[in-house]
């Protein structure tokens, strides 16, 4: 879950951030303001990984969680997960100030939610009528 191990340069990471950025702002429901559910449940999140609360973030986290990163399992359980808590401590001020922005590619059927940070996508979905974590995936690799 390292961010841009795998693109052999800076540029390169940076580079590939700015295009998935741009192709999330063109989306078509991108303009639309995210939920107030999701809003208090980001800031709640962004608040427990700042904490290191694993607890609270497993809370607010579906599993087995889908995670997105190249030579690693295409899921975390629950267990795994509380190894990850750093990693999300220290993307803490990211996930509270970074824009939420719509999902182009789920616009049609699930709707998800995502914060951007250095790299690496959080994914946030409606689940049992509850916003939740539902996917990380580190675009640099």
């Amino acid at each position: 879950m390292m961010a841009c191990k795998t693109m052999g340069s800076p540029s390169a990471c940076v580079i590939a951030g700015v295009l998935l950025g741009l192709s999330f702002a063109s989306s078509s429901w991108a303009g639309q303001a995210p939920p107030d559910a999701l809003v208090k449940m980001r800031a709640a999140f962004a608040a427990a990984a700042k904490a290191k609360d694993g607890a609270s973030l497993a809370e607010m986290t579906v599993f087995p969680l889908v995670n997105e990163v190249y030579a690693e399992p295409k899921s975390i359980s629950k267990a795994a997960f509380r190894g990850h808590v750093a990693e999300y401590s220290g993307l803490a001020q990211c996930l509270a100030s970074a824009p939420l922005s719509a999902d182009e590619e789920t616009a049609h059927s699930s709707k998800l939610w995502l914060i951007f940070c250095d790299g690496i996508a959080f994914y946030f979905g409606l689940r049992d009528g509850q916003w939740r974590h539902v996917k990380f995936a580190n675009v640099n690799e």
